[in-house]
């Protein structure tokens, strides 16, 4: 490892001390204030080498609320032995996107409309 690396791990080893909430962006600029010049994936790099990373509220996506029921796991144990014995479903949303037609379409309407406000100031 380069020396300049080991300087600047120790710089980020004071400085995650003094601010342990900073992330990979503040500590490129607290170096960058100290006249040390490296990327933030560079930082992040190092602060990856080091094992220390921003400490910040993380969300909770994992925990059950209180007083929500717990549903059985019914498929546990059995075997599974033949076709369509047991059929699972999903819910996915995507969003719509317009298709190419109507946003074409669209384009075209509004170009008229254009050419005829266009040809209308003309006469």
């Amino acid at each position: 490892m380069p020396d300049a690396d080991l300087a600047i791990m120790q710089r980020l080893d004071r400085l995650h001390l003094e601010f342990p909430f900073a992330g990979s962006r503040m500590l490129r600029g607290l170096l960058a204030a100290d006249g040390c010049k490296i990327g933030r994936r560079h930082v992040k790099t190092l602060m990856r080498r080091m094992g220390i990373e921003a400490l910040y509220r993380r969300p909770r996506t994992t925990k059950p609320e209180p007083g929500h029921k717990i549903y059985p796991y019914l498929l546990r144990g059995m075997e599974i032995t033949r076709p369509n014995q047991v059929w699972a479903m999903d819910i996915t949303y995507s969003a719509p996107r317009p298709r190419f037609g109507e946003a074409r379409m669209t384009g075209m309407q509004k170009r008229k409309e254009d050419w005829k406000k266009m040809t209308c100031s003309l006469l």
